[in-house]
């Protein structure tokens, strides 16, 4: 997909409707074999999902559009290491809102481009359970990251 995307400029080709974010961003991981060199063993191999996987930073339109397609990643590359060695804040200019899951911790990052972060709240401790407010900031936001594809216009 990387191959394909990186030659043409999608960041341009659309219009977003009224209250729409300018793009949903999400990692997405790969499955693979573990290799027999322990360091590339170490750069693929995910806590997260407990095995070896390759990471790629997706991002689409509010609609499902297809916006942004990054090279792939070691399993073990961070959210935020992904969206500062992929290329993906050379896009983002002011005003841009952007929605993504909690793991991306880059609201600094977009500050500096004069941008703005959504992501759901965060909870401070394992211990700790999000307020009622905090649940419903969640599920709305949750409710405009995850599309029901079935149901999706085609």
């Amino acid at each position: 997909m990387y191959n394909a995307f990186k030659e043409v400029n999608f960041w341009d080709m659309y219009e977003k409707s009224e209250g729409e974010y300018d793009i949903v961003i999400d990692c997405t991981e790969i499955p693979t074999e573990g290799s027999g060199k322990p360091d590339v063993a170490q750069g693929t191999y995910s806590h997260y999902k407990g095995r070896f996987t390759w990471k790629v930073l997706v991002g689409v339109t509010e609609s499902g559009a297809p916006i942004s397609c990054s090279e792939l990643f070691g399993g073990s590359a961070s959210d935020r290491q992904i969206v500062i060695e992929s290329g993906f804040l050379d896009f983002v200019k002011e005003g841009m809102f952007i929605l993504a899951d909690k793991g991306f911790q880059i609201a600094d990052l977009l500050e500096e481009k004069k941008a703005t972060l959504n992501i759901p709240p965060i909870r401070e401790s394992k211990n700790v359970q999000l307020t009622p407010q905090e649940v419903a900031t969640t599920r709305v936001i949750a409710n405009r990251r995850i599309r029901d594809v079935k149901n999706r216009p085609v």
